[in-house]
């Protein structure tokens, strides 16, 4: 009975009885709700519910994703660690387990099958990315750049505590020809050693701008246009990028919170949108300050 009228079992089921989403017969027993949807338990556990990438086991209720898109429990988050670098949860079957380095930076498997470590292909793939920048408009004009492969420890000395982000450092002098007038000499880029391909070059690309803006721009120019600028600099080379890794750092770039890196790249590629990468370059020859 429904609302004082009778109806047969048939009719009921049809017109009353939820329909699942999933086969659209009606719901009996045990059923899950989910996304404002109901369906049988076992068309959700078999068809439409995610597992869990940790242990296979079918999530109801609350879960996180990792840096990989793996979709997990969210009990898990405090009991597993996360890659260093990509952000995925590391197990063995999500990530091939894992290295830790010598400097405690623990590095996923799946990671660690880019790392750069050597010395020459770290300096080809710099030499790769001064070229694709060059076809940007960003001309270095340096023809050898010094590049060491670091550790952290060694990478925090450098960088003599003043770090935002320890992943790479580049080193200049001035020289004064005439006083009053400074130019730069002695560029030196240092990385850490063990980054997956993408990121490092990421963190290359970042330093080189680096070294644009020292040879280009204004001394005093502020640290948000400095920083936004070099992360777009840097954003533009993984675009460009032969490497199934570099969608990933891209993302992570771009939704990154920090109020330097992340707002100011934001705020970079807004300006770029209006005014084009040759308009932006201008820009920052002549000005200190952010144009937003």
């Amino acid at each position: 009975m429904e609302s004082g009228l009778k109806y047969d079992s048939v009719c009921y089921f049809e017109l009353f009885v939820p329909k699942c989403a999933h086969c659209g017969e009606p719901v009996s027993g045990q059923y899950v709700e989910s996304d404002s949807n109901t369906y049988h338990a076992h068309c959700f556990e078999n068809h439409v519910g995610f597992r869990c990438g940790v242990c296979g086991e079918v999530i109801y209720g609350h879960y996180i994703i990792d840096g990989r898109g793996n979709t997990v429990h969210s009990t898990h988050k405090d009991k597993l660690p996360n890659c260093d670098y990509c952000g995925s949860f590391i197990t063995q079957n999500l990530t091939g387990g894992s290295q830790t380095y010598e400097d405690g930076r623990t590095v996923c498997g799946l990671c660690v099958k880019t790392a750069i470590n050597d010395i020459d292909e770290a300096r080809q793939l710099m030499a790769e990315i001064i070229v694709s920048m060059a076809a940007r408009g960003i001309n270095i004009d340096e023809k050898k750049i010094p590049l060491e492969l670091v550790d952290l420890p060694r990478m925090k000395q450098k960088m003599s505590g003043n770090y935002d982000d320890p992943s790479g450092f580049t080193t200049y002098k001035r020289e004064s020809v005439i006083p009053g007038i400074w130019s730069v000499r002695d560029f030196n880029i240092y990385v850490l050693h063990g980054m997956p391909r993408a990121q490092c070059a990421f963190t290359l690309a970042h330093e080189l701008m680096h070294v644009w803006l020292f040879k280009n721009a204004p001394s005093d120019i502020s640290h948000i246009l400095t920083e936004g600028s070099c992360q777009y600099a840097a954003s533009l080379m993984l675009l460009g990028l032969d490497d199934p890794e570099a969608g990933m750092v891209w993302r992570k770039t771009k939704e990154d919170p920090d109020p330097i890196y992340g707002e100011g790249l934001r705020n970079v590629d807004a300006y770029v949108q209006r005014v084009g990468i040759d308009g932006w370059l201008e820009y920052l020859k002549g000005h200190t300050d952010p144009p937003w």
